[in-house]
């Protein structure tokens, strides 16, 4: 980890100069929306996370490339030692590895090769849904995370499926809250953000690029364009609806990280961009798939597959490296170019044969269902 942050100062990390950008703007008040970084990438996050991003705008450029490095890093680790169990030594050692490991993966790669967020947004859900911060805060950090960028919202359907309807609330308001500030603020363009940038998907990038490897992404390629909207919307929805029907059937087993990252994949296979550094979500997958019992060979071919594709940047060689804007020359092409999506939607369906069904029954049997007064108050007997 200490090449790492000694490289960082090597990379060229262009999505912090976008960062320092929208930061600069909310320092001095200028239009967020009409700054770009030196290669002409535009501000594509709300309006709050600019403020957000003032200390990097404030920072000399080494210093605020470092500082975002090690943050970064620390999230890495923090995950991954949420992501395994056991005792604490034994625990630690697994922690150890599955650090080495992420540290191989293309995602992570990419997240600090580009100087991005991902790795701290997955840190705030996976510490949300673990209850290190406790039940009286739970779902703030989840909110926090989704005002910076708009993906980790969809986690409220995860605090809905688990039957935390107060996390969901939390999610909710910390959410509405900072958009509510990102209205208050001067430079932020909000209206123009939330009527209509927010919902233009060729303004974070082209979709039919090979590093957006969601479902829309690989659909826009096999269309030479943009996927018809009755054919990505109702595949994407029943996606999601399914991954929340496995995701409560993992929580009831008090598998809350296996549960998260089954709606974690889902949310990236439905979103239009899903870049590969958005794909960081395969580090904590891996190490729920170390833990699987019920269907462990199954697990265990696609953990290796996991870490193989991720490792030898099986997205970009194995695709169409003469144009990485989708057109194929083989069959096997259109495959191997949507490589993240598959191996996300198999980790779904390893993780759906995990719940031990007379765990689920047990659960069902002996939890008391709360009974409605007169007045309204939930009553457990």
């Amino acid at each position: 980890m200490a090449v790492s942050v000694v490289l960082s100062a090597r990379l060229e990390m262009i999505d912090l100069f976008v960062y320092r950008a929208g930061g600069d703007a909310a320092v001095h008040a200028t239009a967020l929306y009409e700054v770009t970084g030196p290669d002409g990438l535009p501000f594509t996050y709300p309006p709050i996370a600019a403020l957000l991003f003032a200390p990097l705008a404030v920072l000399p450029l080494l210093t605020a490339k470092i500082v975002l490095t090690c943050a970064s890093l620390a999230a890495l680790v923090r995950v991954c030692w949420l992501s395994v169990a056991g005792p604490s030594r034994r625990r630690g050692r697994r922690a150890a590895v599955l650090v080495l490991l992420a540290l191989c993966m293309e995602p992570v790669h990419a997240t600090l090769g580009f100087g991005q967020v991902n790795l701290l947004v997955m840190w705030l859900v996976v510490e949300d849904v673990s209850s290190a911060v406790g039940r009286r805060f739970g779902g703030v950090l989840t909110g926090i995370a989704g005002a910076i960028k708009l993906v980790p919202t969809g986690f409220v359907l995860l605090y809905l499926a688990a039957g935390r309807r107060r996390d969901a609330v939390r999610t909710a308001a910390t959410f509405v809250g900072a958009a509510a500030i990102g209205v208050l603020l001067p430079y932020a363009a909000a209206w123009q953000y939330w009527t209509d940038l927010a919902y233009q998907p060729d303004r974070v990038g082209g979709v039919t690029y090979l590093g957006n490897q969601s479902l829309y992404g690989v659909l826009a390629r096999a269309a030479d364009g943009q996927p018809p909207g009755w054919l990505w919307l109702p595949i994407a929805v029943a996606l999601v609806g399914a991954a929340c029907h496995i995701a409560t059937q993992l929580w009831q087993c008090d598998l809350r990280l296996a549960a998260t990252c089954v709606v974690g994949f889902a949310m990236l296979a439905a979103s239009p961009i899903s870049w590969t550094h958005h794909w960081v979500w395969f580090v904590p997958a891996v190490g729920t798939l170390w833990q699987v019992r019920r269907a462990r060979r199954a697990a265990i071919i696609l953990l290796a597959t996991i870490i193989a594709a991720t490792a030898t940047y099986a997205v970009w060689w194995l695709g169409p490296l003469s144009d990485v804007f989708g057109s194929h020359t083989t069959l096997v092409e259109p495959v191997l170019g949507a490589v993240y999506l598959l191996l996300g939607l198999a980790y779904i369906v390893v993780m759906m044969f995990e719940p031990d069904p007379q765990q689920i029954w047990h659960r069902a049997a002996v939890v008391p269902r709360p009974e409605r007064t007169r007045h309204g108050a939930d009553v457990v007997p």
